[in-house]
């Protein structure tokens, strides 16, 4: 079972009722409990920021999903196929808080490995408005070449934005080329996982 498959089917309404909590939260909870395991839905609450019936009922979907299992005493933690699959999404991308010091921006960095071919494929307007949908203030698009240079569609002005491609590469010593590198404002973890699990969806649809 694959990433998008799992996240629609832990986000379904079920009885006409639908979840108080979306994709960007069930990649936190997986990822958090990767970290912590084994680890408590007291704890999963502050660090997801969902309410304790919310939780309650995310934890019960990723069960029934066999990503996880819960101790009474010790808590909750990844099944073999949960390893797997957070296995594999840690290595679709990278993410960390960054200061953007020519826009002024204290901003969230997401890189999507090999997700420059978005770019490609959805005009870079609409790539951004749909971003702003999902309630983030400011983005700012970029793609690292084959030719490991910074460009931010859809076109790069390199002398009047020199500085800023280069504390963009600064930040970059992990990219590769052909990923798709965000810088996300507010510098907020559930809206930079909500952005991941979008483009992942776009992406798979390809």
């Amino acid at each position: 079972m694959d990433i998008q498959i799992i996240l629609t089917k832990a986000v379904e309404s079920r009885q006409g009722n639908k979840p108080k909590f979306d994709e960007g939260h069930v990649l936190m909870t997986l990822l958090n409990i990767s970290e912590l395991q084994p680890v408590g839905r007291m704890l999963l609450m502050k660090k997801i920021g969902l309410s304790e019936a919310s939780m309650k009922t995310l934890l019960k979907r990723l069960r029934e999903l066999d990503l996880i299992q819960t101790d009474p005493i010790g808590g909750n933690t990844l099944t073999e196929k949960g390893q797997s699959l957070v296995f594999h999404l840690k290595n679709l991308f990278s993410i960390k808080n960054v200061v953007l010091k020519s826009l002024g921006w204290d901003s969230i960095m997401l890189v999507i490995k090999k997700g420059a071919e978005i770019v490609r494929e959805v005009p870079i307007l609409s790539l951004r408005d749909e971003i702003i949908r999902l309630g983030v203030e400011k983005v700012l698009i970029c793609v690292y070449t084959k030719e490991e240079k910074i460009e931010i569609p859809p076109k790069t002005e390199e002398m009047s934005l020199k500085g800023l491609l280069e504390e963009i590469k600064e930040n970059c010593s992990n990219c590769q080329p052909d990923d798709l590198i965000l810088f996300l404002v507010p510098s907020d973890a559930h809206l930079a996982y909500s952005v991941l699990a979008y483009i992942l969806k776009v992406l798979k649809e390809w």
